[in-house]
């Protein structure tokens, strides 16, 4: 049985507003062209190039580390029970933050740049916002897990240049400190010691910004999907309806 144009509609407008409002904005949404960037969106780029601007420090300052340990030890040999691990790690978060700031970028890029093909298939701006979720976790625990790391060594490890290489430890900064304490190694040990220190105090502002990173992100994902959860609901709900009023 068939309804009349008229009777159908009639019907039609005793459809739920919402439901009119989903079918018109989808009925809209290719048409429309949004022009600038939103001010999340500016948030999240310059908070992204704040953890670069960082990460380029840290790495640049551990590089430059190397160079000054090896003039300090031209006069003053470093033990042997200084462990060099924090070193590396503070160049990989140095290293990986750069990379992983530029994966982020490029993501959001090509999230905006193809707004219209997530438009019409869902899954594929899913799919997107997903990898924006891993680089925003990768951003930000990266450098929480090698700031743990290095407080905890730091704290453990001796500040006597005369420690006991069978029970205590130093870490390259608490050597470089001991000896510039100790009036060796001259200027090259005393910058060593204020670079390593401050490259070790950068990861708690990296880390900060990276927090904050993947709660924006975070964000947008979990908005996306109950957008997706309420607008599909919506759109099916109205198409069975009017597959009803034509029965």
């Amino acid at each position: 049985m068939f309804f009349p144009s008229s009777a159908r509609y009639s019907i039609a407008h005793l459809l739920p507003i919402q439901q009119q409002i989903v079918l018109s904005s989808k009925a809209s949404a290719p048409s429309r062209k949004k022009t600038g960037l939103s001010t999340s969106t500016m948030v999240l780029h310059a908070l992204n190039a704040l953890v670069g601007a960082l990460c380029i420090a840290i790495l640049g300052l551990n590089s430059h580390g190397v160079v000054l340990k090896d003039r300090v030890e031209v006069g003053v040999v470093a033990p042997e029970n200084v462990e060099s691990v924090t070193v590396s790690l503070l160049m990989w978060v140095g290293a990986g933050g750069i990379v992983d700031t530029l994966l982020l970028l490029a993501g959001l890029v090509v999230t905006r740049s193809r707004k219209g093909e997530q438009r019409a298939n869902p899954r594929r701006s899913t799919i997107y916002l997903n990898g924006l979720v891993f680089v925003a976790t990768v951003i930000f625990l990266r450098p929480f897990v090698v700031q743990v790391y290095s407080e905890v060594q730091f704290s453990r490890a001796s500040r006597s240049y005369d420690a006991s290489p069978s029970s205590e430890f130093l870490t390259p900064e608490t050597w470089s400190c001991a000896v510039a304490g100790s009036g060796r190694g001259g200027a090259a040990a005393e910058s060593l010691c204020r670079e390593l220190r401050a490259s070790r105090y950068l990861l708690i502002p990296t880390m900060i910004l990276g927090a904050i990173i993947f709660g924006m992100v975070g964000w947008m994902r979990v908005s996306e999907f109950r957008r997706e959860g309420i607008v599909g609901k919506d759109v099916v709900e109205v198409k069975s309806v009017e597959t009803d009023l034509e029965v």
